[in-house]
């Protein structure tokens, strides 16, 4: 098989979008937000429409008939796609057990793109899904870190298959039975019918840590030391599946394949041309081909882009309230970027059982041509949305 990462670029799953050709899925919390529900919707580029995903537009999209509909979401929910399917990670509570009862369990939903023929697998109570390691698919079978919980409160991870076709769950590897047995591993890259395995081990102290990769075969269930990062010399950030380092003392930006175990110089330096900056750290998460670093002026900061296709650097430029104005996706011409938060009411109800009407923020996202983001000029597509009301 080969596996392809569907959460977002840094391998974060609670946060982001799952942007498909034309559009993207995200979650939001439904407007009787008290009962912890949420709902899938679905924006669509070309009639810049944001719509429940469901085939009922009379359903008021608030019971389990609706295909958008997601009980209370216990722990958090994510939403990834692999272009075929959407997948909904729920990571569950062990505490919230009593309170919420089933509802509590972690569990993964799988659903056609338009929310049809979903489909769950259970994790028990004593297992979470891990919020900060990738998700990798294999077009049926989803690979993924959980944390297991035991009676002592200690705990251990483990490589889970989920297997839609056969509608179960596999444990492939026990990390505890290895030599390797660490609260801060996540998976990051693949390659070829392998997986890259990431560990931070870190001192009692806990001012020193040392990053090591491994490869991980699912089939054969084992794990092999790839490369070994020194944290005096080298920063590594994961974006895409692809696993980038800072070589600290010549500012210089490597690519590491770890199908062939070497590197490849794509900076010679990491800096704009003309920009004299004082520190410089990962920005945020951006799609291919860009890479996003944040650049200390002073007692300033300014984001630049760096293309790695053209070798072009550009600077971020538009601010959107006081939101910095990134970009999360590409389409066509156009670049898909989240403005300041927008403020919408919802029905809730105070102590006593009486209806009011409340207030929350949303996120709101827009397209913008990549000609008019790069100038700095804000002619935003508003989205109109049916969800919350434009």
């Amino acid at each position: 098989p080969n596996y392809k990462m569907i959460s977002s670029p840094d391998g974060i799953i609670y946060t982001g979008v799952a942007q498909v050709d034309n559009g993207f899925y995200e979650l939001v919390f439904a407007k009787d937000v008290i009962s912890g529900a949420q709902n899938i919707v679905y924006t669509d580029f070309q009639s810049l429409h944001r719509v429940f995903l469901s085939s009922d537009i009379n359903s008021d999209h608030q019971s389990e008939n609706d295909t958008s509909y997601l009980p209370a979401a216990v722990g958090g929910a994510g939403i990834l796609t692999d272009g075929n399917y959407i997948y909904i990670l729920k990571k569950g509570s062990l505490l919230l057990q009593d309170s919420y009862g089933e509802m509590a369990k972690p569990c993964i939903y799988r659903a056609n793109l338009d929310g049809s023929n979903r489909m769950v697998l259970n994790l028990p109570f004593d297992q979470a899904i891990s919020s900060t390691s990738g998700v990798f698919s294999d077009g049926n079978c989803l690979f993924l870190l959980i944390d297991v919980v035991h009676p002592d409160a200690t705990n251990h991870q483990e490589l889970i298959c989920a297997d839609f076709s056969a509608q179960r769950i596999t444990t492939l590897i026990e990390f505890s039975h290895t030599d390797l047995d660490s609260q801060n591993m996540a998976l990051v890259s693949s390659f070829e019918d392998k997986l890259v395995l990431s560990s931070l081990q870190i001192n009692d102290e806990m001012d020193r840590f040392e990053q090591t990769l491994y490869t991980l075969d699912p089939v054969e269930e084992t794990l092999t030391p790839l490369v070994h990062f020194s944290p005096e010399t080298q920063y590594i950030f994961f974006q895409n599946g692809n696993i980038y380092y800072l070589e600290l003392s010549e500012n210089a930006l490597y690519r590491f394949d770890p199908e062939n175990g070497k590197s490849e110089l794509l900076l010679p330096q990491l800096s704009p041309p003309g920009l004299a900056f004082d520190a410089v750290q990962i920005g945020n998460s951006a799609p291919e081909p860009y890479l996003a670093f944040r650049f200390t002026v002073g007692e300033d900061s300014v984001n630049y882009y760096w293309n790695r296709d053209t070798d072009e650097w550009k600077r971020e430029k538009l601010v959107d309230g006081d939101r910095e104005v990134h970009i999360f996706g590409i389409w066509q011409d156009y670049f898909l970027v989240m403005l300041q938060d927008k403020t919408v009411s919802y029905q809730d109800f105070t102590s006593n059982g009486q209806v009011y009407e409340n207030q929350m923020s949303v996120t709101e996202y827009a397209l913008i041509s990549q000609e008019d983001y790069w100038d700095g000029t804000p002619n935003y597509l508003r989205i109109s949305d049916d969800v919350y009301g434009s």
